[in-house]
């Protein structure tokens, strides 16, 4: 088994782990309530948002919500975002104390020219309404000494902050079409605010690059070329944010010699060896960050005899469990009792739906017990189905299109071999179009989307069927020479059954460390994976230049 193998069933719902946390401002007149469209257009994509509650206007002024902002930002970098006059609270806050990224919403302009309309009777006396206009006086005046990355969001149709005005901030200017001073209840102004945030230096820094790529990448085609301008503005590099996804060897006891298996090919890599509790727990510990894991690797996880205390223990830290099975010990009683301490979908290695080209692919295995357990998997566990085709099995695309069609799946994935030594008999060495273009003919009549293997570099299927849908052959064929697609290395931590870090999964017999030697995070980004990161991205990996996924 390895990476390729990931879910397709039903795509997934939920948030990605919060990672960055945007501190939000209400304006005059408003509450925290002000940011509710917001809060989850930001959860979405990872950042935890805080809004807060200002005190009031009357009794202490603004200079009381500059404190009451300072008081709420600590020493980690947050997007200090701020509304009307909170935008300029937020602009004296980022003079005062560094904050990763500023993001201003209508900044009320305060210039001796400007005779803006008058604004809605806000309750406030003279005193205090004089106070707050000092106050967006001396912002406005020392907007030239903040340091940092910051935009300015104004509506095209706003009468307080006119758009010729708002230019006079030393600050980007986005300019929403249509969109008034309540910027809130404008869907334009949400995309946008969401995209500037994710192109921001702080958001490269920490947020997983697959959410990024899949907001920032939203607009293009499936073209390789815009895949490649995607990632550029991505700026990766050598190192990496916290993954945001565990792959985990349990065990590397398998009952198969599948003939395209890595295990297989090295028969050195295949000892028998479970991942021992503690070793387990010390994993999860070592990455409190992660929001999914799947039991994937080598081994079959099902032999591993603790899987249900692994899946109740991850569960129980807010970590959405998968499985990826060979299917043989798949049974309905076994997937039920696992479904209760945590188990979210199971996913089946299936290469074929014919008996013979089953068994010649897997060792003999059973081929109608696999399909037996697939059928019974038990209400609520979702189930997928993976493929892996070659020219042995190319023309078993529209039996398994069916087997999906009759479930109720609405998506089959599948990718070419990976993996050096299987090159000689990938779809890309040999010329299997005709079969292909038959199989995916089939998946169009029968409804079903084929995901090629690109779906991995996406946090949810549904908003990337454009650059990971199998339209034609030559989708799962191409292969390129230059780094387009893989995240991997960015965002996925893949660890052994013996506590061994590798970059990929494609590379499993690569061992970047062991989080028994030193811990995760200096593993991560220490010189091993970083210098894998260089290659990736340089073009001089060996393992990349032959894998689907690259």
């Amino acid at each position: 088994m390895n990476d390729n193998m990931a879910s397709a069933g039903g795509g997934g719902g939920r948030l990605p782990q919060a990672r960055l946390t945007a501190v939000l401002v209400h304006g005059m007149g408003a509450r925290p309530e002000w940011w509710a469209p917001i809060v989850p257009v930001l959860a979405r994509a990872g950042i935890a948002a805080r809004p807060l509650a200002m005190p009031s206007l009357e009794r202490s002024g603004p200079e009381a919500w500059c404190d009451t902002v300072l008081s709420q930002l600590g020493d980690e970098p947050v997007v200090l975002m701020g509304h009307s006059l909170g935008a300029a609270v937020c602009m004296e806050v980022a003079r005062c104390k560094p904050v990763g990224c500023l993001i201003l919403l209508a900044c009320p302009p305060f210039h001796p020219d400007f005779s803006p309309p008058p604004p809605p009777d806000t309750g406030l006396s003279l005193t205090a309404t004089a106070r707050v206009g000092r106050f967006l006086r001396r912002a406005c005046a020392n907007a030239p000494q903040i340091a940092a990355e910051a935009a300015h969001f104004v509506g095209a149709a706003d009468p307080w902050v006119p758009v010729e005005q708002a230019r006079r901030l030393p600050f980007p200017l986005v300019v929403v079409p249509r969109a008034n001073h309540g910027l809130n209840q404008s869907a334009t102004f949400t995309t946008q605010l969401l995209r500037h945030v994710l192109a921001s230096r702080l958001a490269a820094e920490h947020l997983d690059p697959g959410v990024r790529l899949d907001y920032l990448g939203r607009a293009s085609s499936s073209s390789t070329a815009d895949a490649t301008e995607g990632l550029a503005r991505l700026r990766l590099g050598e190192h990496a944010p916290s993954p945001a996804r565990l792959d985990l060897e349990v065990t590397m006891r398998c009952q198969l010699k599948c003939q395209a298996c890595a295990r297989t090919m090295n028969a050195s890599r295949g000892r028998d060896t479970d991942m021992p509790e503690a070793l387990f727990t010390m994993t999860l510990d070592q990455m409190p960050w992660v929001g999914e894991m799947f039991f994937v690797g080598l081994g079959e996880p099902l032999l591993h005899p603790q899987l249900p205390a692994f899946t109740r223990l991850a569960a129980q830290r807010g970590i959405r469990v998968r499985l990826v099975s060979n299917g043989l010990l798949a049974t309905a009683e076994t997937l039920a009792r696992l479904r209760d301490t945590g188990l979210s979908e199971v996913t089946f290695s299936l290469d074929a739906t014919d008996e013979a080209v089953f068994r010649k692919l897997r060792g003999n295995a059973p081929l109608q017990t696999v399909l037996e357990h697939f059928r019974s998997v038990p209400a609520g566990v979702r189930k997928s189905i993976f493929a892996t085709l070659s020219a042995a099995n190319a023309g078993a695309l529209a039996g398994l299109v069916d087997l999906a069609a009759d479930a109720g799946l609405p998506a089959l994935a599948v990718s070419d071999l990976n993996f050096a030594g299987n090159q000689f008999r990938s779809l890309a060495r040999t010329d299997c179009s005709a079969q292909l273009e038959a199989g995916l003919a089939h998946a169009r009549k029968r409804n079903v989307l084929i995901i090629g293997p690109h779906f991995h570099e996406t946090p949810e299927l549904v908003r990337s069927l454009r650059r990971s849908r199998v339209r034609s052959a030559a989708d799962l064929t191409r292969r390129s020479a230059q780094h387009r697609h893989c995240l991997a290395p960015w965002r996925v931590a893949v660890i052994s059954a013996e506590g061994e870090l590798s970059p990929c999964n494609c590379a499993p017999l690569t061992v970047a460390g062991s989080l028994q030697e030193r811990p995760f995070n200096e593993l991560w980004n220490g010189e091993s994976m970083k210098a894998w990161r260089r290659r990736v991205l340089d073009g001089t990996s060996a393992d990349c230049l032959g894998c689907p996924r690259y």
